[in-house]
């Protein structure tokens, strides 16, 4: 049977953060000239207009957003295309002063409403996009059917990090929306592994492939995780390809991004398996030991204020 894909745009109308060539910089980083405030309703009618082949497209906001943007975009797009939801997100601390808020949880949680949304008008494959970025979805879901024929279970990623493989990184997704729906739910409902959504979104998922690593989630930044990682990604994940990361529009510039520092479909063998040498190795025990120390430190000066704040 033919795949019935449905499109899930999430995100603000009006979005303020990096850029494509600033996206390299840690948030903890940013300085006031490193982001930008961008106008999102062009990028969003861009995908109703380019990629009118898809089963469905549904574009979720947020309910505070500004009342004349949202109708702008219903005007445009169609009333019935909009999806305007409340925040049900658990608070989580900020991580940088620039940038106010954190998406952690509310990408997952407006994309849970969308896909419930496709769901319904009878898509069998959903992918997820920004509202801040354009991209080739059409190069998109051919890498995805070409992973297909291998592998039929499988979330479709932008890419593998060489030295941070277990890292996920969430621009795009591309997935049965069965197997997505649980996903979402495993992220939004779970109880947090790691404070930092790449990692934590990582081992989230990756215990729905493989099931809980016998290891301790403390071993986890060390070689004796590797293999897990690996059947993670062997498994589980697979990268697209570089023709669609290269594509990535952010905030209104291109991507900047290093080939070397990453890994796309283009790299992996025929098989779709990642090689152990693909990936650069863990920090000793020793290091991981004082970095962790440095760390705790770190949250508890941030939680304090962040609590001292919300008194």
């Amino acid at each position: 049977m033919k795949n019935k894909y449905g499109l899930v745009i999430q995100g603000p109308l009006r979005s303020l953060g990096r850029s494509g060539s600033t996206a390299n910089i840690a948030l903890s980083n940013l300085d006031s000239e490193d982001v930008v405030n961008f106008f999102c309703i062009p990028t969003v009618v861009n995908y109703f207009e380019k990629f009118n082949n898809l089963e469905k497209i549904v574009c979720v906001v947020w309910d505070d957003e500004d009342k004349k943007d949202v109708e702008l975009l219903q005007n445009i797009v169609g009333h019935e295309n909009i999806k305007v939801i409340k925040d049900r997100t658990k608070p989580v601390l900020t991580s940088g002063g620039v940038v106010p808020g954190n998406n952690k949880y509310r990408q997952f949680y407006s994309t849970l409403k969308g896909l419930e949304f496709l769901k319904k008008e009878g898509v069998s494959h959903i992918i997820k996009v920004r509202s801040d970025q354009s991209l080739d979805i059409n190069k998109l879901i051919e890498d995805f059917e070409t992973v297909q024929k291998i592998r039929k279970d499988t979330v479709m990623v932008p890419r593998v990090v060489k030295n941070k493989a277990d890292h996920l990184a969430d621009f795009y997704f591309v997935s049965e929306i069965e197997l997505f729906e649980l996903l979402l739910k495993d992220f939004l409902e779970n109880k947090e592994i790691f404070h930092h959504v790449h990692t934590d979104l990582f081992y989230c998922w990756a215990k729905r492939f493989l099931g809980q690593p016998y290891l301790p989630y403390f071993f986890s930044k060390t070689d004796l995780f590797k293999e897990y990682v690996l059947k993670a990604w062997n498994f589980g994940f697979c990268p697209a390809s570089k023709k669609v990361y290269s594509s990535i529009v952010w905030r209104g510039e291109n991507l900047a991004y290093s080939a070397t520092d990453n890994i796309f479909l283009e790299d992996i063998d025929y098989n779709l398996v990642l090689r152990q040498d693909q990936i650069i190795g863990k920090p000793t025990l020793y290091w991981l030991f004082f970095s962790r120390i440095k760390r705790n430190i770190i949250n508890s000066y941030k939680k304090f204020f962040y609590f001292r704040r919300n008194i």
